[in-house]
């Protein structure tokens, strides 16, 4: 039979439309998880859930004075936060959606997490306000009290130069009592070769002017309606202006007077590691000449808040030139002081060999940066900054058998210094005027804040809001693809575009406030296409032992805190004897010994009172508290391990 076409070629035209077909690929399906971390002390004795889309977690947090407040991790830091150092098993349902359906939720969560962090970023900056304001009144009423710290002002990157108590005012006679910096000497010359002779000393005398003449604005206007869901005109505060003046001049006369680095600020490791080849010496003086012409481009701007890249980027420049020179590796450093109140749990650290292994390899893997044919870039100057003080720090550790600090670690070079306050163009009463207006404005605005996120536990907590910005994402989703009818019969737009997103609603009222039981409504509701667990630290840990020694002896040395080699109580754990996560049937008796011991810790803590601040008796009333749970088969105490280190959050 011919082809029934007038056009007996026709058949290359169906073969090319049956080929164009067939490479339309189907609409791309991804994943969603929605995660449930177990019960845990404190205000986590229903669990916690949360939201995972590629490698961010977003979740919401109870945090003082009673908000509740959206969080953005990363997954490897998430998971090893609740999982390794809360001790907590997590369970995790991957659920089905497109890819527009995953976008359209991350861009929704991100815009109510970008909003809030404005929001709290205002009330911040007023607090900022305030506490400047006190200082500058106290300044204007009593003068200067150099040993008071009370009229000075904490400003970063100024510690890589300059002591506490530093002043701008001091007399350029200083140059005297310091060695010339060769690698400020010649940016100050490139300066002088750019922009005149008499630069430096022009820009700081308008910059002081501009700086004296600062005056607090903005307070008597309304607060205006605040919504999780609207952005608000950004305000540059008073005490950012202030700070961003202070801090340009600092600046300027660390390079007027080419100052050198202060004891300290720069890490010179020892060791093979360490030595650059000519390829990474090459590639560190490509970034240096790079960095050494956009330090000249910020002179020039009309805006002050320039002072911390400035003074960072020479601190920066003065590092490159020494590892060049003496062709071993120089970063700034970027530890905290080693203060036991300034180390936080998570990163006063435990350190091993597994640790410190891992600290090599990411090392290796940011120096190869160094050899490459493109240019260095910011971030990989600064992955390799950190990469290299994470490996010292440990290192150094391991070797006295200490633990790791940490602190400072994931984040820029900002050795902090506090600097004298200068004195602004007013009197002590109209300073103190704005401080009248200003704390009426704060309140009110703490005020709205509280209202819009406050917490609650049945109303509004970490579950219900979760479900709370999903429906407000569905609303926003484009529904052509649900019929009429089918909005009409479910209810509305939310609940329709989440059954044919998701495969189902899930409201977060009834008993869905409640973690572990939302996660199970999740699990029946929407497209679960599979679920997973993954045990805590120790139960985890506890079966690599089991496959090692014989179970039996693991299970009885591991099972209290006395014998076990696991964990090692560290004083931020109520008192407790026996683990009772992996106990059913015994629960009850073990939980007996953990109330006992938390009534102990609460009578030994009325002894200490004097001199502990109540912390022992508030751990007893605590440990014995989340005792009681045991003794009727449910399990909250788990023991936690803080010092466990997060090479992936660094």
């Amino acid at each position: 039979m011919g082809c029934p076409c007038p056009w007996p070629p026709c058949w290359p035209v169906f073969l090319s439309i049956a080929l164009a077909f067939a490479a339309v690929p189907a609409a791309a399906v991804t994943h969603i998880q929605f995660l449930y971390i177990n019960a845990s002390e404190d205000s986590a004795s229903g669990g916690h859930v949360a939201l995972k889309m590629g490698d961010e977690v977003f979740h919401f947090e109870h945090i003082p004075p009673g908000l509740l407040r959206i969080q953005r991790d990363d997954f490897p830091h998430f998971r090893t936060q609740y999982v390794d150092r809360e001790n907590r098993t997590m369970q995790m349902h991957n659920v089905e959606v497109s890819a527009e359906t995953n976008g359209l939720i991350r861009e929704h969560f991100n815009r109510i997490l970008l909003i809030e962090d404005e929001q709290f970023d205002r009330r911040d900056a007023l607090e900022n306000d305030r506490r400047l304001l006190e200082a500058l009144q106290r300044l204007a009423s009593h003068g200067a009290d150099p040993s008071s710290g009370f009229n000075r002002l904490e400003l970063r990157g100024a510690g890589l130069f300059l002591p506490d108590g530093w002043q701008y005012t001091d007399s350029i006679k200083e140059n005297a009592m310091h060695p010339v910096d060769a690698s400020l000497a010649r940016l100050a010359g490139r300066v002088d070769a750019a922009y005149g002779s008499d630069f430096l000393r022009a820009k700081t005398r308008d910059l002081t002017f501009l700086l004296q003449s600062l005056k607090p604005s903005g307070y008597d206007q309304p607060i205006g309606k605040l919504a999780e869901d609207r952005f608000q005109s950004a305000d540059y505060s008073f005490s950012g202006r202030y700070a961003d003046h202070l801090s340009a001049l600092a600046a300027l006369r660390v390079l007027e007077l080419r100052l050198p680095l202060r004891e300290g600020s720069l890490v010179r490791p020892k060791g093979a590691e360490f030595r650059l080849g000519e390829s990474e010496k090459l590639g560190l003086a490509r970034y240096r000449d790079r960095l050494e012409d956009q330090l000249l481009a910020p002179l020039r701007q009309n805006r002050p808040d320039w002072g911390f890249p400035l003074l960072l980027g020479m601190a920066r420049l003065i590092a490159l030139d020494e590892s060049i020179a003496s062709g071993h590796l120089r970063v700034l450093n970027l530890a905290e002081p080693r203060d036991a109140k300034l180390m936080t749990p998570a990163n006063r650290a435990a350190v091993g060999h597994a640790d410190h292994v891992l600290s090599r390899a990411k090392f290796n893997a940011a120096k190869t940066a160094l050899a490459g044919t493109e240019i260095l870039d910011e971030w990989a100057y600064l992955h390799l900054e950190q990469a290299t003080n994470i490996f010292v720090e440990l290192g150094n550790a391991l070797h006295d058998g200490r633990v790791a600090n940490l602190n400072g670690m994931n984040s820029m070079p900002a050795r902090p210094a506090s600097l004298e306050l200068t004195q602004l163009a007013m009197t002590s009463d109209q300073l103190q005027s704005h401080l009248d207006s200003l704390e009426g404005h704060r309140s009110a605005y703490g005020d709205s804040l509280a209202k819009l996120y406050a917490y609650n536990l049945i109303g509004r907590n970490c579950a219900s809001e979760i479900f709370r910005v999903m429906g407000q994402a569905m609303r926003e989703a484009p529904t052509r693809g649900a019929p009429p009818e089918a909005q009409a019969g479910l209810g509305g737009i939310a609940e329709a575009e989440s059954v044919r997103r998701l495969g189902g609603y899930v409201s977060g009222q009834g008993l869905e406030f409640i973690p572990f039981q939302s996660f199970r409504r999740v699990g029946r509701a929407w497209r679960v296409a599979s679920t997973e667990l993954e045990l805590s630290f120790r139960l985890r840990s506890l079966e690599q032992a089991k496959n090692l020694e014989n179970p039996f002896w693991v299970s009885l040395r591991e099972s209290n805190v006395f014998s076990s080699s696991l964990y090692q109580w560290h004083g931020r754990d109520p008192a407790f004897v026996f683990f009772t996560d992996d106990l059913l049937w015994a629960r009850p008796l073990a939980g007996g010994f953990n109330f006992v011991a938390g009534l102990a810790q609460g009578m030994a803590g009325l002894l200490t009172l004097p001199w502990d601040g109540g912390e022992n008796l508030r751990l007893g009333v605590k440990g014995a508290l989340i005792s009681l749970p045991e003794l009727f088969f449910f399990n909250i105490r788990k023991g936690s391990f803080p010092g466990l280190i997060d090479l992936n959050g660094l």
